[in-house]
């Protein structure tokens, strides 16, 4: 039987509050088609609701999936950032040099950009600061079209992606606590599972799954900019995740999924003390780009060990 253990909502004061009742159906929405295998492969386990201000994701042996309110606040919190600075400043656009470009022009760009400052200093303080009462928050409105609406669908789809994972563990019977080659599996089943064999790479449909799954997996490469460091204790390292996700489908090298990695990714970079060095020439693919942003990360000093 499946269990939903959605107590800690009475006391809930974040704004994420709203997005909890939809986590379980996102399950199923990332990869409709398979509602009947999932429905097969996976009849028990418990969704645990946390409300709590530490980033909280994982799966217990008893088959208990716990994710904290804080996960949902920095998923949202970085989907509106990221998605007004895709179309706002990065769509579009050609840049043949480097070019600085203002933040501070636009009063959507502003508080998309001031949500963010608040989201990372959360993440990397391990602070306990509430969400900002005049800033951008998640609204969960039908058919909303809206930049918040687009981060109300990001954090749910970018939630199941993670879900996905913590159950592939579950189905792959891991138990005992994480190493590289473990969260690898998952990591592969999956993705398996999201995408599921196709390769329409232009459909609707495959590319928003793909961006949901950049989104997913730019969590750990944020924290990594942010640190100087990159971490690789149980888990393999994050910009090896997104990497290993675009080679092994063959994601087309100027696929959307391939742009909105790079642009998200350099925004942190840009506004790190770990910037990209000056190219001189332009990129000729988003792929090329993307690729010159895993070969940077790649050289951060390794962190064996990031303490909880």
């Amino acid at each position: 039987m499946r269990i939903i253990d959605n107590s800690a909502l009475e006391v809930m004061a974040s704004p994420v509050k709203c997005v909890f009742p939809k986590v379980h159906l996102a399950l199923v929405n990332i990869a409709p088609e398979r509602e009947a295998q999932l429905d097969e492969l996976y009849p028990e386990f418990t969704l645990e609701y946390l409300d709590s201000h530490n980033w909280i994701l994982g799966v217990t042996d008893d088959k208990r999936i716990q994710i904290s309110s804080f996960v949902l606040e920095f998923l949202w919190a970085t989907a509106y950032a990221h998605f007004v600075f895709y179309t706002k400043i990065f769509q579009g656009k050609q840049f043949s040099a480097r070019t600085e470009v203002s933040l501070r022009d636009d009063p959507d760009v502003v508080a998309a950009m001031n949500l963010l400052q608040w989201a990372i200093q959360k993440l990397m303080n391990k602070d306990k600061s509430a969400w900002p009462d005049d800033l951008p928050k998640p609204q969960m409105i039908v058919g909303d079209t809206s930049d918040c609406g687009v981060a109300d669908e990001f954090t749910l789809g970018a939630v199941a992606c993670l879900l996905h994972h913590e159950l592939a563990h579950i189905g792959l019977k891991h138990s005992g606590g994480s190493t590289i080659e473990i969260e690898k599996d998952a990591d592969q089943e999956s993705w398996e599972w999201i995408i599921n064999n196709r390769r329409d790479f232009e459909s609707s449909d495959l590319q928003k799954r793909f961006l949901l799954l950049v989104h997913a997996y730019s969590v750990g490469i944020i924290r990594d900019v942010h640190l100087g460091k990159t971490t690789m204790s149980t888990h393999p390292r994050s910009i090896d995740r997104l990497f290993k996700l675009m080679t092994h489908f063959g994601v087309p090298e100027n696929h959307i999924s391939q742009a909105y990695a790079f642009a998200t990714i350099y925004l942190h970079l840009e506004n790190s003390s770990n910037p990209l060095p000056i190219q001189g020439e332009a990129y000729d693919s988003f792929f090329s780009s993307f690729d010159e942003v895993i070969e940077h990360i790649s050289k951060f000093p390794l962190l064996s060990k990031i303490s909880d």
